[in-house]
């Protein structure tokens, strides 16, 4: 269990054997907060194709960016910026999405077409992104610095 009392005051790094991505994917997490925006989940392979989980006003997004195309799923069911516990389950099946949150009706986004998997090569940040680390180089090589928090 982690948490994070400011927006942008800590962050997880996991070595990137942790998650490797791939055309069919399958990962769960159990995350708490009050904060309307912010960054869950971020790990990246080469230019334009990354993996990016986030509070967006008060809702789950998910995109996946392969080759800088991407696929973006947004759950917005119920708010999730209550301080309670919420389970979530992110799938892939090709270009299928599904978002699972508690007990609520999953949401899918896509079609089951083949899509190359993504092989991420970046460290696996959690809460945020630290400033001048490769991920915050990558962010802003491929214009995602408005989308990621960077921690200092």
């Amino acid at each position: 269990m982690v948490y994070f009392c400011l927006p942008c005051s800590g962050y997880l790094v996991f070595r990137s054997a942790t998650f490797t991505g791939g055309s069919s994917t399958d990962f769960s997490f159990t995350f708490r907060t009050e904060y309307i925006s912010g960054l869950l989940f971020f790990a990246y392979g080469g230019s334009g194709s990354f993996y990016l989980v986030q509070m967006i006003s008060s809702y789950l997004s998910w995109v996946i960016s392969n080759n800088g195309v991407e696929e973006n799923v947004l759950f917005n069911a119920t708010s999730l910026c209550d301080g309670q516990w919420h389970s979530v389950r992110l799938t892939t099946t090709g270009r299928m999405m599904t978002v699972a949150v508690d007990s609520f009706t999953p949401t899918t986004y896509g079609s089951g077409a083949d899509q190359p998997g993504i092989s991420l090569a970046s460290f696996i940040y959690v809460g945020g992104v630290p400033s001048g680390s490769e991920g915050d180089v990558f962010a802003g090589q491929n214009g995602l610095q408005n989308r990621l928090q960077t921690s200092k």
